[in-house]
């Protein structure tokens, strides 16, 4: 008779191994949401820095005067042509009626771009960094 050995893993070298994968993931999880959060964090900004560039690109071209300034409508405008999204998890609100503040996060972060006009000549659109609840700048 031929002497067959069977070929498998034990009990113990299954739990050993799930135990392993378990700290892995207990250690990798929360990376991945740093990670995640900080994620779009930096898309939110991306995109208010290219809105305010777009605004202060649009007054250059239609303006025509020497100071080129940047007006609140220059900034809906770069607003409406970004068509963000709320379905996408954008947050955009207009706080000074027309223009002004514009409010942008993403997914619920508690950090917002404001793009708003400065009070430097010439007047362009500039990006500033506010943290709390969403809402006004």
């Amino acid at each position: 008779m031929m002497n067959r050995t069977k070929k498998a893993f034990t009990l113990l070298e299954l739990i050993v191994v799930v135990v392993i994968l378990g700290i892995l993931a207990l250690v990798a999880v929360p990376s991945f949401a740093g990670v995640i959060n900080n994620t779009r964090g930096d898309v939110a900004e991306q995109t208010a820095r290219s809105i305010a560039r777009d605004a202060n690109a649009l007054a250059a071209f239609n303006d025509g005067s020497a100071t080129n300034q940047t007006s609140n409508a220059n900034i809906d405008t770069a607003i409406g042509e970004a068509d963000l999204s709320t379905d996408d998890g954008w947050f955009v609100s207009t706080t000074a009626g027309d223009g002004g503040e514009i409010a942008l996060s993403k997914n619920g972060s508690t950090t917002r771009y404001c793009i708003e006009t400065n009070t430097a000549s010439p007047v362009r659109a500039v990006v500033t960094l506010t943290t709390g609840t969403e809402g006004s700048c």
